[in-house]
């Protein structure tokens, strides 16, 4: 029953957290001169690695992904196909979160961690946290996976986990679009709330601590 009190401690955090922006890039950018920086980083034997990194890590979300279009339209090649071939390891992966959309990203991931023998579970709870303030991101999360692996997430999650934490897994990424705004909270359901979780927990009734959880705003959990 860890995973539900980890996505406890995570709502509570989100809830607390301030968007303070983390990427302060040049007063003027050029999307053109960045996409030929990168061409000539791995262009040719060899790859320029702190090229890469000096460009796409002092580059915003949105710059980022329209440097990924301008190199398309520029060289008619995907810029991550490119930095595939041309990185490794975890250097890659990091690239990878930079240049692909973040549900793209995530899909990919949450594959990944299904892939093969045995399951990353600490991916698969990562992956949907990082969703979780965001519904719009599931959704699209949810279609890039459709689109790119043929299947449904939910099924696909049932079919490689089992037991409570398959029934956590399926109730996040099926989670509804909650009002988040404080004044959507109604102080008495909380109240209930909190003296039924008080009963789940003696009971130790996992399922009803997880249709809780799950099926409450992010805003009703921090009260």
């Amino acid at each position: 029953m860890i995973f539900v009190f980890v996505f406890l401690l995570y709502t509570a955090g989100y809830c607390y957290s301030v968007a303070i922006p983390t990427i302060r890039e040049p007063s003027y950018v050029s999307l053109v001169g960045d996409c030929r920086e990168l061409r000539y980083a791995m262009y040719g034997w060899g790859t320029d690695e702190q090229a890469i990194i000096d460009i796409l890590t002092r580059r915003t979300y949105s710059t980022r992904l329209d440097i990924v279009d301008t190199y398309r339209r520029l060289y008619n090649e995907d810029l991550w196909s490119e930095i595939y071939w041309e990185t490794s390891g975890y250097f890659r992966i990091a690239l990878k979160a930079l240049v692909l959309t973040e549900p793209r990203f995530l899909a990919g991931e949450m594959y990944n961690a299904m892939a093969g023998a045995g399951t990353d579970e600490d991916t698969l709870i990562l992956c949907l946290m990082l969703t979780i303030g965001n519904h719009d991101t599931l959704q699209e999360m949810k279609r890039e996976y459709r689109n790119m692996y043929w299947i449904d997430l939910d099924e696909r999650i049932k079919g490689d986990v089992s037991g409570y934490f398959e029934t956590f897994l399926v109730e996040l990424v099926n989670r509804p679009e909650f009002d988040e705004s404080v004044e959507a909270v109604d102080e008495r359901s909380v109240e209930r709330d909190v003296s039924s979780m008080k009963n789940f927990i003696a009971q130790y009734s996992i399922t009803n601590i997880i249709d809780l959880v799950t099926g409450r705003s992010l805003a009703h959990l921090n009260k």
